[in-house]
């Protein structure tokens, strides 16, 4: 055999196990994320709400939500992060 089909059997070789490889880790990770979205292996949750340099609220603020009002009136403030961040400030 000489070089050049050398050359073309590594190079074919090393774009199979490339594109095979992709191929099972993508379907794996799916098929790990489709587990977890039915059988909640781990327990995810994110919702926080941060309010540095808020002034004027007065009401109840816990880790997750917020409800009161704003400078004593106008419209209730009600806030849910329910699983994401939110940086709530006044200026």
């Amino acid at each position: 055999a000489d070089a050049a089909l050398i050359r073309k059997i590594y190079l074919l070789n090393g774009v199979l196990a490339s594109v095979i490889g992709a191929g099972v880790g993508l379907a794996a990770g799916y098929l790990v994320c489709l587990l977890q979205l039915k059988f909640h292996f781990l327990k995810l949750s994110g919702g926080k709400i941060k309010t540095d340099g808020l002034h004027g609220f007065s009401g109840t603020t816990e880790e997750e939500s917020m409800r009161g009002s704003v400078n004593g009136g106008g419209i209730p403030v009600s806030i849910d992060a329910g699983g994401g961040k939110i940086f709530l400030s006044f200026r």
